[in-house]
């Protein structure tokens, strides 16, 4: 009893939304129809006695089409699979007579074929051009399973035909290359109303690439009256008319389709389809609506890197306020052009940084951590000196770089002992609109000439001394020491005072 329900559910499916189509808008019963297309019933008669049904009337689908193009009539008749004395059967070789089965015979335009059973081609339908105003026309046709062929007659009936409601408006989009979530729905075709295969389709997700929009549907089951069933494949329509099968990408546990995929011929919000359930060949048609409208950008889980490769790159820095979007008044202490070195992905930062002044005083950076005074370990995250001048002055630092932003938060400390050897807070400001490919080298740089500016040209001469412990300081600098009260002693009272003075005023803002 199940599988019998099953099988009912599938042929629900397949059919319903064909039968559905009947609920169109009323026909003109008087005066010539207009241009056009419209639904009719058709019925297979027999071509001795009209009042009767052929023996082959199973071989002829309920409904068919009837296209009236520059006041000319065609209809368009469709063809199944017929039951005969306990044997299926199909219809083909079909002809058509000009007036009765007197006059002369013209081969059908055959528009579309099917799959039978068996997985043969057969027959789907045919365009046959009729006399204005009729209610029928003579045909001709192979049956296989009477082993004959046949004279029959095609009925229809104007005064019943349905007029298809109009083709809903269908606008093209045209996205930006990425990636979207887009809302879907699944409609009947000839109504806004949803069909039952919208249960089916859970969500959407559109690639745009180059023009071309690739579809990603995640599926589900549908279930009616108790009874569920899985979409096995999906077709969708070109812009020629012809369907074209989607990708099956993904199953479920239990194997039952769990993603679909597809290029969109036009990028347009309706595309026709046929979904195939439960092992039928038989098609139910409806309209896939993408929200293309108003779709919802996905960001990548993964950012990408502003450094493409490994190798050395040129980027411009400079030394800012803490809390505020401006320069730090000491920022001419930090080198305008940073190099990053990036190897096996690792990115590492070398500054070069020189002597300052302000007013009458004279410093130079003496250490510097990647982070901010409020974290509690700052100091364990210290950049390494590299190298130093003559006078033991830091000019070449590295670490790593903490992100890709903007900025990134640093603690200063020039060493200057009238100043309180404080830690300054401050950021450094990254811009990567400068940033420049250099080489493949990934080495460390070294400081080489008298502008300090990291190099590997080494016909220059080297000018640095060896980095050394950070606490060492050459014997012979004349610049303020780190933490050197005996110079402040010999100054005398007099400089003493002014100079702490003066300290006092320009303590903080001076690395800030």
């Amino acid at each position: 009893m199940k599988k019998i329900l099953k099988v009912a559910l599938v042929l629900m499916m397949a059919f319903g939304i064909q039968l559905a189509s009947l609920n169109g808008v009323s026909a003109q019963e008087n005066g010539t129809l207009p241009d056009g297309s419209y639904i009719v019933s058709t019925v297979l008669k027999n071509a001795s006695n009209i009042n009767n049904d052929s023996m082959a009337a199973g071989a002829l689908a309920d409904e068919g089409t009837l296209e009236i193009i520059d006041g000319k009539w065609y209809l368009i008749a469709e063809f199944k699979t017929l039951s005969m004395f306990g044997f299926s059967g199909n219809a083909s070789n079909i002809k058509y007579y000009e007036t009765d089965t007197n006059s002369s015979l013209n081969d059908a335009e055959v528009i579309s074929y099917r799959t039978d059973a068996s997985g043969a081609q057969q027959v789907e339908k045919v365009k046959i051009p009729v006399a204005v105003d009729s209610e029928g026309v003579y045909i001709q046709m192979y049956v296989d399973v009477m082993m004959t062929t046949t004279n029959a007659y095609i009925q229809f009936n104007t005064d019943g035909i349905i007029i298809p409601k109009p083709e809903p408006e269908n606008p093209v989009y045209n996205l930006e290359n990425g990636k979207y979530e887009v809302a879907v729905d699944v409609l009947k075709t000839d109504s806004d109303d949803q069909s039952m295969a919208a249960q089916a389709v859970k969500s959407a997700v559109v690639e745009a690439n180059g023009g071309k929009l690739v579809v990603t549907l995640e599926m589900g089951s549908v279930t009616v009256y108790g009874q569920t069933a899985y979409v096995d494949n999906m077709e969708y329509q070109l812009a020629d008319g012809t369907y074209k099968t989607a990708e099956v990408t993904d199953y479920d546990s239990d194997g039952n389709v769990s993603q679909i995929k597809f290029t969109l011929d036009k990028n347009t919000k309706y595309t026709n389809v046929k979904f195939y359930y439960g092992g039928s060949s038989r098609g139910a048609e409806a309209r896939l609506s993408l929200g293309l409208d108003n779709p919802v950008l996905v960001e990548d889980d993964k950012e990408t890197s502003k450094f493409s490769k490994d190798g050395t790159y040129n980027v411009k820095v400079a030394l800012w306020n803490a809390t505020q979007d401006k320069a730090s008044m000491a920022a001419e202490a930090v080198d305008e052009m940073a190099t990053v070195v990036v190897k096996d992905g690792v990115k590492t930062m070398y500054l070069t940084t020189k002597k300052m002044s302000f007013a009458s005083l004279e410093a130079a950076l003496q250490e510097l951590y990647i982070g901010s005074t409020s974290d509690s370990n700052y100091k364990d995250n210290m950049a390494t000196v590299e190298a130093r001048d003559n006078e033991g002055n830091p000019v070449l630092w590295s670490f790593a770089l903490p992100s890709e932003e903007e900025f990134f938060n640093v603690v200063v400390n020039p060493h200057v002992a009238m100043m309180g050897n404080g830690d300054i807070d401050a950021r450094i400001k990254v811009d990567y609109s400068t940033l420049t490919y250099v080489s493949a080298s990934t080495e460390a740089p070294v400081v080489k000439g008298d502008d300090n500016q990291p190099t590997t040209d080494d016909s220059k001469t080297d000018t640095t001394v060896p980095a050394t412990d950070n606490n060492t300081t050459s014997s012979n600098s004349t610049a303020v020491k780190t933490g050197d009260n005996t110079s402040i002693e010999l100054m005398g009272g007099l400089l003493i005072v002014s100079l702490v003075t003066m300290g006092y005023l320009v303590r903080r803002k001076l690395w800030q």
